[in-house]
C-alpha cells in the first residue's frame, strides 16, 4: 500500500514538473509539435461532451502531456535529474580522492604525532560543522563556496555542458524547473552537498588510514613543546571517553610495544569514525530529508489562471441569454475559380481532400489565415483576381465565437466556401455537429470530407 502511495506521489510530481516545463517553454516562445491553443480547444470540447467532466487542474496536466506527445520534454526532465545526480557524485568522488591523498601525505613519516593527525583530520571538519549549525539559526548569505557549488551543481550542473544531443533550450528550461523545486529548500540542498563532500573526504581518509596501518608499521608520539604529560593524559581521556563507553580500550602511554601501537591505530580510526563520520552522516541525512524537492503549481500565475478559467465549465442562465442570429451569406458558386487557404494551420492532404480539390478549380493557394491582417490580405487577393475563397477548416478547432467571427469577416467581404475536414477521428461527434450547425446557419457552401 505504501509503495502504491509513493508511486502515485511520484507520478503526481512528474505531472507537475511537466506542466511547469510546458509553461516556461510556452512563455519563452517555444514551438511545440502541436499548436497549444488547438489542444486547449480540443480538451474543452471533450470535457464539455463528457458525462463526468474532469477537474480544470487535471485538464492542465492532460494538456501538458498532449503537448509532449513525442516524449522530448519528459526526456529533458529525466536528463536534468541525471545530470544533477551525476555532478553531485562527481564532487563526492573528487573529495574521496582528496581525503585519501591528504592522509597519505600526512602519514608519510614513520613516527606519527597522534594529536597532529587528529587536528588535521577533525579540526577544520569540526569547525565547519559547528559553523553550519550556527547558520541554521543565524541565516546568512551563502559563502563563495556555496555560490560556486550552487552554480556548478544545482543551477546548471557542469556535466550538462557535455550534452550535445538534446535541444539546449529545452534542457535549460528543464534545469530551471528543477531549480525552482530546490529554491524553497536551498539552504538544506547546499547543506546536503557540503556534508556529502565532507563525508566522502572522511571516508577517503578512513580508507587510507586502514590501508596504511595494514601495510606499514608506525610509531606513535604524543609529546608537546608546551603541554605537560598530565595535560596529554587529560586530553586522551576526554577524546577516549566515547570509545571507552562503547567498550574500546584507550591507549596506555606508559608502554610502546606492538600492542600499544595497535591500540593507537584503532584509537585514531575510532576518533575519526565517532567524531567525524558519525556527526557528518547525521547532518547529511537530516539535510537529505529536509532538501526533498517540492513542486507546487502556482495557480495565481496569469498563465495558469487563464487555463483554469478556460477549462472551468460555464453555466449560462437561459433567462439572461438571448442568442444572436448569424448573418446569412450568399452561397458561393462552385464553378467559380477558387483561392485555397487554410484556417490556422496547413493540413497534410488526405485522399478525401485531394479527391475533392481535384473536382474544383483551384487557381491559387494563399497559405494559412489566422490574424486579422491575413484575413484582409486574403480578401484583397480574392477581389483582385475575382476568386472565391475556399477555406479549409479542421473540426479539431472548436467553433467558438472568436473563430466564427473570423469566418464571418471573410464571408462578409468575399464569396466564401468551406472545406471541412477531420484530422482527428477520435473527436466527439458533437463537435462536428456544432460546425455543421454554425456553417448552415450562415448559408455557406460546405464541402464536408470529414470522417463523421
Amino acid at each position: 500500500m505504501s509503495h502504491q502511495t509513493h508511486s502515485t506521489q511520484k507520478t503526481e510530481t512528474e505531472r507537475k514538473l511537466l506542466a511547469e516545463l510546458v509553461r516556461k517553454l510556452q512563455e519563452s516562445g517555444f514551438s511545440f509539435a502541436q499548436p497549444p491553443h488547438i489542444i486547449t480547444q480540443s480538451l474543452i470540447a471533450q470535457n464539455a461532451a463528457s458525462n463526468t467532466p474532469a477537474a480544470p487542474i487535471e485538464l492542465v496536466f492532460e494538456r501538458a502531456e498532449q503537448l509532449d506527445s513525442d516524449g522530448k520534454l519528459r526526456h529533458a526532465l529525466a536528463q536534468s535529474k541525471r545530470y544533477l545526480s551525476a555532478t553531485a557524485k562527481l564532487v563526492y568522488a573528487l573529495y574521496f580522492v582528496l581525503g585519501a591523498l591528504g592522509v597519505m601525505a600526512l602519514l608519510g613519516a614513520q613516527v606519527v604525532n597522534v594529536f597532529y593527525v587528529l587536528l588535521a583530520l577533525l579540526g577544520w571538519h569540526s569547525l565547519s560543522l559547528l559553523w553550519w549549525c550556527v547558520s541554521l539559526v543565524w541565516q546568512r548569505p551563502a559563502s563563495i563556496f556555496g555560490e560556486l557549488g550552487e552554480r556548478l551543481v544545482l543551477l546548471r550542473p557542469i556535466l550538462s555542458k557535455l550534452n550535445h544531443a538534446s535541444d539546449p533550450n529545452v534542457l535549460r528550461e528543464a534545469f530551471a524547473v528543477r531549480y525552482d523545486t530546490i529554491k524553497p529548500v536551498r539552504h538544506f540542498a547546499l547543506g546536503k552537498l557540503l556534508h556529502g563532500a565532507w563525508l566522502a573526504s572522511l571516508l577517503g581518509a578512513m580508507a587510507a588510514l586502514v590501508w596504511l596501518f595494514l601495510v606499514r608499521q608506525y610509531d606513535f608520539a604524543w609529546q608537546s613543546t608546551l603541554l605537560h604529560e598530565s595535560h596529554i593524559a587529560w586530553l586522551i581521556g576526554k577524546i577516549g571517553a566515547l570509545p571507552a563507553a562503547l567498550g574500546f580500550d584507550v591507549p596506555d602511554f606508559s608502554s610502546t610495544n606492538a600492542a600499544t601501537r595497535a591500540q593507537f591505530a584503532w584509537f585514531l580510526l575510532l576518533a575519526v569514525a565517532l567524531y567525524g563520520l558519525l556527526p557528518r552522516f547525521i547532518a547529511f541525512m537530516a539535510c537529505a530529508f529536509l532538501a526533498r524537492p517540492r513542486c507546487e503549481i502556482d495557480t495565481a500565475l496569469p498563465y495558469y489562471a487563464k487555463l483554469l478559467a478556460d477549462f472551468t465549465p460555464r453555466v449560462v442562465d437561459q433567462d439572461d441569454f438571448t442568442p444572436s442570429t448569424p448573418t446569412s451569406y450568399s452561397t458561393a458558386d462552385t464553378a467559380q475559380p477558387m483561392i485555397l487557404a487554410y484556417f490556422e494551420r496547413i493540413v497534410t492532404p488526405t485522399p478525401a481532400i485531394d479527391e475533392k480539390l481535384s473536382k474544383l478549380t483551384i487557381a491559387a493557394t494563399f497559405g494559412t489565415v489566422d490574424e486579422r491582417a491575413q484575413c484582409d490580405e486574403l480578401t484583397q487577393t480574392a477581389h483582385a483576381q475575382n476568386l472565391t475563397i475556399l477555406l479549409a477548416v479542421s473540426t479539431h478547432t472548436l467553433p467558438d465565437r472568436g473563430v466564427l467571427r473570423k469566418i464571418d469577416r471573410l464571408a462578409s467581404q468575399a464569396p466564401l466556401a468551406i472545406l471541412l475536414y477531420d484530422d482527428n477521428p477520435n473527436l466527439p461527434a458533437s463537435q462536428h455537429s456544432a460546425w455543421q450547425h454554425a456553417l448552415n446557419e450562415r448559408n455557406l457552401l460546405v464541402f464536408d470530407v470529414s470522417q463523421h
